[in-house]
């Protein structure tokens, strides 16, 4: 099977398997200054026996449509972000990983491209998410994607889709330059602590998992925000500043870090489902040792 195809097939499989936690992340980025939810178990205890073990998959369309836009996009923008990005005639560095000034910036450009078409998306399964009343019964604002997508458009037109984009691009552009500058930084200090050679690669791990842990810390901020900007009224909408403000005006500086438990968990298990389901569609190919191996033994007898 080819690998795009069965990527593509194994999207789905991402979209759902952390799909609840992404529910209840939502859910606890956004509540007020009186606690609905404990913290993450109560969550998803509460969802399940209030609103029924369905709701603890809203927004699974839209969710999922933005994932099988990721890929398409991701590649066409990525052909156009190399072309961009050697205009400006950068130095290479000669290096295999992928760690250059060269990809970070590829990356930033691609984002943003890509970005700008999930914002909707997004959007729409945030909103469904946010809604307490189960989809289609009496007290749900929206009965579905599409009524949802309809009713936003008829009341906010345009930028009422796209609520939120500001926090989005925030969130996304920046990632993979901040990811590749920590990883720099903090690649001597490792080499140092762990050795280094070619049969050693715990330093560029643990400077990979560094640079990671420093991209998320510093920009799941923008997630909550964006979860605020795209769940308030359409007659109050909020702007960037505005939700950093109002976020921190409410719950201080832990109040940009609320849901985080839920967003890792709901990763984590998004993340070994779709390597299961990828491995499953494409299980790993021996028959190119197994013929140089052929060709070995032929060649002693």
């Amino acid at each position: 099977m080819n690998e795009t195809l069965a990527t593509v097939l194994c999207y789905p499989c991402y979209a759902y398997a952390g799909l609840p936690y992404d529910v209840v992340k939502l859910r606890l980025q956004t509540q007020g200054r009186v606690r609905e939810y404990k913290g993450v178990t109560d969550a998803l205890v509460r969802i399940a026996r209030n609103e029924g073990i369905r709701s603890l998959g809203k927004g699974g369309t839209p969710h999922l449509a933005g994932w099988l836009l990721y890929t398409p996009l991701t590649s066409a923008f990525g052909r156009v972000s190399k072309k961009t990005v050697t205009m400006l005639q950068l130095q290479k560095a000669g290096r295999e990983d992928g760690m250059t000034l060269e990809a970070a910036l590829e990356a930033s450009v691609t984002a943003l491209a890509v970005s700008t078409a999930t914002t909707v998306p997004e959007n729409i399964a945030c909103k469904l998410q946010f809604q307490r009343a189960p989809l289609g019964q009496e007290g749900a604002v929206y009965r579905g994607p599409l009524d949802c997508i309809t009713k936003v458009f008829k009341l906010e037109g345009i930028p009422g889709l796209f609520r939120g984009y500001s926090s989005v691009l925030l969130r996304d552009v920046p990632a993979t330059p901040i990811i590749v500058g920590v990883f720099h930084a903090t690649t001597p200090i490792t080499e140092r602590v762990v050795g280094v050679g070619e049969e050693n690669p715990f330093a560029a791990l643990a400077s990979t998992l560094l640079g990671t842990a420093a991209g998320v810390g510093l920009l799941y901020p923008a997630d909550v925000v964006k979860s605020h900007m795209q769940t308030t009224s359409a007659s109050n909408p909020l702007t960037l500043r505005e939700g950093f403000r109002s976020v921190y005006a409410q719950h201080g500086l832990r109040g940009f870090y609320r849901g985080g438990m839920a967003a890792a968990m709901g990763g984590s298990i998004s993340l070994t489902v779709f390597a299961a389901a990828f491995y499953a569609f494409m299980p790993p190919n021996n028959s190119a040792g197994g013929k140089e191996n052929e060709g070995f033994s032929g060649g002693e007898n």
